[in-house]
C-alpha cells in the first residue's frame, strides 16, 4: 500500500510539473510572444508580397525569441525533391551605425543560415570582401525562419488588381484637379476702362461693379469661361472599377444596400469571396503555425502528440435567425453545443455552470414552500 502511495505521489507531481509547463507556455505564446499581433502581421506581409518571414532565435537569457522580417530581405534555397523542404536562407539588408567620430555609416549586412550553423558578413558599400565575419553553431537542428504562404503559388493579393487601384487612383486625381482648375474663373472682358487687371479685381470685390469705356457699347461687356466636367462619366467610370478591385481582389462591398435583414444564407453568400480566399491562406498558415509551436515546444523540451488549431471567421450574420435556430436545437443536442454557439456566450462551461446553479436554487426554493395537506380538497372536519 505505501509503495502505490509512493507512485501516486510521484505521478501526481509530474501532472502538476507538465501542468505547469504548459501553463507557462501558454502565458509565453499569449503574452510574450504577442502571438496574435504578430499572426496578423504576418497575414498582412503574406497578401501583400506573397510570402511572411518568421525569424526565431535564443536570446542571451537562454529563451525562445522570434520576429517578422521584411520578405524582401530572405532568399530561400529548397531541395531539389518533390517535398521541396527549406534548406538554407540568405538574407541581406542595410544597417546604419555610428563611428567613433559620430558620423553615420551604412553597411550591407548578409546572413546565411543552416540547419547546423549562422555566418554573418559585413561589408562597406560595394566591397565584393567583408571587413567582419561571425560564424555561429546551433542546436535546433532547423533553419531558424519559417515561410508563411499566402497561397499555394506564393503570390500577392496585390498582382491581380495593382493595375486596377493604380487606374482608379489617376481618375480620381485627375477628378481633383479639374475641380481645383474651374475654381480659378476666367475672365474675358470688352471695353474695360484700366490698364491693370489687379485693379479690375480690386473693383470687382469692393464695389461689386466694372468700369467700362463710353460708347454705344454694343461690344462691352464681362463674360467668363468655365469648364465642364463629365462627372457622370467619371462617376461610373469610378464606380465600375470599385466593383472590379472588390471582385478581382474577392473582397466584399461594405457599403451594400441590400444586405438589410437578409437571412444568414444570404450573408454568406455575399461572403463567398472572401472566404475562398481566406481558406486558401488558413491551409497554408496551418502547417506553419504548427511548425512554429513545435520548434517552441522541443526547445523547452515540452511534451505533445498533436498540435490542434480552431480558426473561427468574423463575419456579419442574421442574430434573430442564430438565436432561434439554438432555441430550437434545444433538446434535439447536447445543451453545451447550444451554448456553445449563442451569439451571447462567449464560455459555454461558465453559462452550464450558472445555469446548473440557477436550477438548484429554483429546486430550493420550491421545496421551502409549506406542504398543505389539505391539498386534494379533503376536509378533516367534515363527516
Amino acid at each position: 500500500m505505501l509503495q502505490i502511495q509512493k507512485i501516486t505521489t510521484k505521478v501526481a507531481k509530474i501532472v502538476i510539473k507538465v501542468a505547469k509547463m504548459i501553463i507557462n507556455f501558454a502565458y509565453t505564446i499569449v503574452v510574450v510572444y504577442k502571438f496574435n499581433r504578430k499572426l496578423k502581421d504576418l497575414c498582412i506581409e503574406a497578401s501583400n508580397t506573397g510570402l511572411g518571414w518568421p525569424h526565431y532565435w535564443i536570446n542571451d537569457k537562454k529563451e525562445f525569441r522570434f520576429a517578422e522580417v521584411e520578405s524582401e530581405e530572405v532568399i530561400a534555397i529548397y531541395s531539389n525533391d518533390l517535398e521541396k523542404s527549406l534548406k538554407e536562407i540568405i538574407r541581406y539588408y542595410l544597417i546604419v551605425e555610428e563611428d567613433d567620430e559620430g558620423k553615420k555609416k551604412t553597411f550591407i549586412t548578409v546572413e546565411h543560415w543552416t540547419d547546423t550553423e549562422f555566418k554573418k558578413y559585413k561589408f562597406k558599400d560595394l566591397d565584393t570582401q567583408p571587413f567582419e565575419t561571425l560564424e555561429i553553431t546551433h542546436e535546433l537542428g532547423r533553419v531558424h525562419f519559417i515561410s508563411f504562404a499566402n497561397n499555394s503559388t506564393n503570390t500577392s493579393d496585390l498582382d491581380k488588381i495593382k493595375t486596377l487601384i493604380d487606374c482608379y487612383d489617376r481618375v480620381t486625381s485627375s477628378y481633383a484637379n479639374d475641380i481645383d482648375d474651374i475654381q480659378q474663373i476666367i475672365y474675358v472682358l470688352k471695353g474695360y476702362n484700366g490698364t491693370k487687371l489687379d485693379g479690375f479685381l480690386n473693383d470687382l470685390k469692393t464695389f461689386k461693379v466694372i468700369k467700362l469705356n463710353s460708347g454705344d457699347g454694343s461690344d462691352n461687356g464681362v463674360q467668363t469661361l468655365t469648364v465642364d466636367i463629365p462627372v457622370e462619366a467619371r462617376n461610373s467610370l469610378l464606380e465600375l472599377l470599385e466593383k472590379q478591385i472588390i471582385k478581382t481582389g474577392q473582397g466584399i462591398m461594405t457599403d451594400n444596400s441590400s444586405f438589410g435583414n437578409a437571412s444568414g444564407v444570404a450573408l454568406k453568400f455575399f461572403y463567398r469571396n472572401l472566404e475562398i480566399k481566406a481558406g486558401l491562406l488558413e491551409a497554408e498558415f496551418k502547417d506553419s503555425i504548427k511548425e512554429l509551436i513545435e520548434a517552441i515546444l522541443n526547445y523547452y523540451h515540452i511534451p505533445f502528440n498533436d498540435i490542434k488549431q480552431t480558426w473561427t471567421r468574423n463575419m456579419i450574420s442574421n442574430d434573430i435567425e442564430t438565436a432561434q435556430i439554438a432555441q430550437r436545437s434545444s433538446g434535439i443536442i447536447p445543451k453545451k453545443l447550444v451554448l456553445k454557439n449563442h451569439l451571447w456566450e462567449e464560455d459555454p462551461n461558465e453559462a452550464e455552470r450558472i445555469f446548473e446553479e440557477e436550477k438548484k436554487q429554483n429546486m430550493n426554493m420550491f421545496n421551502s414552500y409549506p406542504i398543505n395537506p389539505n391539498i386534494d380538497g379533503d376536509d378533516d372536519d367534515e363527516e
